[in-house]
């Protein structure tokens, strides 16, 4: 039946999803023929937000392992090392061994990153205007900044400041907009820079946190490669003088590096509770900022005009109360509290701990989590 269409034995819809996505893969790479991929035709179910949905087609290798992770159902973590596994599968030969996280902590090769592709993603050729030449250059770039800052792997790496930083640079993610853009919401004005260095941190270390929490958005928030995001920069209590100095050096080298290395992810940039003489500042800014990126930016002051901007894009339901939504306050929205428990996880492991699951029959998301791109 795996060819003729017919309708899956009745097991559960996960196990269709992972398997029946398995062999389709297995099928595709056996053939070697892109032109019979198309002909190689499974029912394969995808599972999201808690809707399922028939869905036809091929799906990659890579693909089938997200989504034995993603689905956490350690009977069905198939140990796919190699596509030869799988057509070894279908040929009637013994399944591949299971290997679960409770028995071997250190995860395998197939957590690690998935290699970049040789192509150069869209993303990169539409920042360069689409100018392939220009798109391929940032894309290099960012593959080189991406081995020097060890980005591939630092969202398993211990963060002995994680806490420290939170507590003195406001910053939170914060549900999703309407067309499921995150939101991710910042007060620079709040930052306290003076009790960070007394603590002995750097403005690099700064960095490498941000860079951090910007890789957590797209790695485990947002998957997709073509998402976007809701900036929500909130400049209420700034001073003249605060745009002078480390702080602003801090958000010069953040806002470089994102949109040099993150690029078109910014689906709305909202700057929120400016001061009146902030129109100044924005008038030697704004010549500098690129013309579809300004199309982006809305500069907002006033209650009922920050409500109304926001809730043309977010619910009322998800915006925060400090704005006029009906949301929890920042901090405590589920995207915090996953970026907090992946943060404490990876210092428990740090320190010594082993891990042992969220829940006894389930693997950790944290010790399984594959990453969705290297690039």
């Amino acid at each position: 039946w795996w060819s003729s269409m017919e309708k899956p034995p009745p097991v559960p819809v996960e196990e269709q999803n992972i398997v029946l996505r398995a062999l389709c893969s297995a099928l595709a790479f056996e053939s070697q023929d892109e032109s019979k991929t198309e002909e190689i035709g499974v029912q394969v179910h995808s599972l999201a937000k808690g809707r399922v949905s028939p869905n036809l087609g091929h799906v990659d290798l890579e693909e089938t392992f997200y989504d034995a992770v993603e689905f956490h159902h350690e009977d069905l973590h198939l140990a796919i090392s190699e596509s030869s596994s799988l057509v070894e599968m279908i040929r009637g030969g013994a399944p591949p061994p299971l290997t679960s996280v409770h028995e071997q902590h250190t995860p395998s090769h197939m957590f690690d990153a998935p290699l970049p592709p040789d192509e150069t993603p869209l993303r990169f050729i539409r920042a360069g205007k689409n100018d392939p030449i220009v798109g391929r250059q940032r894309y290099q770039d960012t593959l080189r900044w991406r081995k020097e800052m060890g980005m591939n792997t630092i969202l398993k790496e211990p963060h002995e400041h994680f806490e420290l930083i939170k507590e003195h640079y406001p910053h939170y993610y914060h549900f999703k907009g309407k067309n499921g853009m995150y939101c991710y919401y910042e007060k620079p004005p709040k930052t306290n820079l003076k009790a960070l260095k007394s603590a002995g941190l750097e403005i690099d270390d700064l960095l490498r946190h941000y860079a951090f929490v910007t890789e957590f958005g797209w790695q485990y928030i947002d998957r997709n490669d073509f998402g976007r995001s809701i900036y929500i920069i909130d400049l209420n209590g700034i001073r003249f003088t605060d745009f002078v100095g480390e702080c602003v050096d801090f958000v010069k080298k953040t806002a470089s590096f994102t949109g040099q290395h993150y690029p078109e992810r910014a689906g709305y940039i909202y700057v929120i509770n400016v001061p009146s003489w902030f129109k100044v500042i924005w008038s030697v800014v704004k010549p500098l900022v690129d013309e579809d990126t300004l199309k982006k930016v809305f500069i907002l002051r006033g209650k009922k005009d920050i409500f109304n901007a926001l809730a043309q894009n977010i619910d009322v339901c998800n915006i925060p109360p400090e704005y006029g939504g009906t949301s929890p306050p920042l901090g405590q929205a589920p995207e915090e509290e996953l970026l907090w428990n992946l943060v404490r996880h990876n210092n428990a492991l740090g320190a010594g701990f082993h891990c042992q699951g969220i829940q006894c029959r389930d693997a950790c998301p944290f010790c399984t989590f594959r990453y969705a791109r290297s690039y």
